[in-house]
């Protein structure tokens, strides 16, 4: 397979992030786009058993989750551009919003995207919605536009928390007056926009750019893909598997006996 990292992303999601933080470090990659439905794909849910985006695909290895993405996207950055030295206050500091962001602010929105998951009864949902919006979630806001947003960007160059707030900021269009309310989240978002990497990850979302442009190599097929990077990762896995237990003298120790666990998986035979 090539090697050129592969991003899972789909349109409107907290996945935007990884797209731009990508797009400004400047290396090849490449974009894999989910739609409706795609997420219980079951070669997918092999690479993510979540069903979740983003996911990054490194030649048989996976990361999920954001924290972990985006850190593995920023410390790829050899120039320091989109985060800090680690070991320096700043890049506690960057630490520190990525937490913030990847739990209180993010965890915030699940009532409104899964509000079957706290009541299976939709009026119940509608009441819970209306409550995290004037309660908690505007309590996380507020924290954002006070101690993260004092000045355009979280510090003075954008990093990849950046990347992650402007793409779950998007949600609460709809859901306050963001002018009067959190205008420093406004002045934010108008920030963003006018960055070359942004307005072209925006682009790649909504579905005007397809074709490879700079550091961005294009679109891999969804269905092929997965399947081929499901059989890799389980390869890659069953070979490390066999490994740790070789390090741990379970050969030696019965060298003559049948270790079934040992067998290739049955999708590599």
């Amino acid at each position: 397979m090539d090697k050129t990292p592969v991003l899972f992303y789909q349109a409107g999601t907290c996945s935007l992030g990884a797209v731009i933080s990508l797009l400004w470090l400047d290396q090849p990659f490449r974009l894999c786009r989910l739609e409706d439905g795609d997420n219980t794909n079951e070669d997918y849910l092999k690479l993510n058993a979540l069903g979740e985006v983003p996911t990054l695909f490194l030649d048989g290895t996976v990361l999920t989750e954001n924290v972990a993405i985006l850190q593995h996207i920023g410390l790829k950055d050899l120039r320091r551009r989109i985060t800090f030295e680690p070991g320096t206050e700043a890049f506690d500091q960057l630490q520190r919003a990525l937490g913030f962001l990847s739990s209180d602010f993010h965890k915030s929105f699940m009532a409104l995207f899964n509000g079957e998951v706290f009541h299976p009864d939709k009026k119940i949902q509608d009441e819970i919605k209306k409550m995290v919006i004037q309660g908690h979630l505007r309590e996380v806001m507020d924290h954002a536009e006070v101690h993260l947003l004092r000045t355009p960007l979280m510090f003075d160059q954008p990093t990849v928390p950046d990347a992650y707030l402007y793409a779950m900021a998007r949600w609460t269009a709809d859901l306050y007056n963001l002018p009067k309310e959190f205008p420093h989240l406004v002045r934010f978002q108008k920030t963003m926009e006018k960055d070359p990497s942004v307005q072209l990850a925006l682009k790649i979302e909504s579905g005007e750019v397809i074709d490879a442009t700079g550091s961005f190599k294009g679109h891999v097929d969804f269905k092929n893909f997965t399947k081929k990077a499901a059989l890799r990762k389980a390869e890659l896995d069953h070979l490390s598997w066999e490994s740790d237990l070789k390090r741990a003298g379970v050969h030696a120790a019965v060298p003559n006996q049948k270790m079934p666990y040992l067998e290739r998986p049955q999708e590599l035979r």
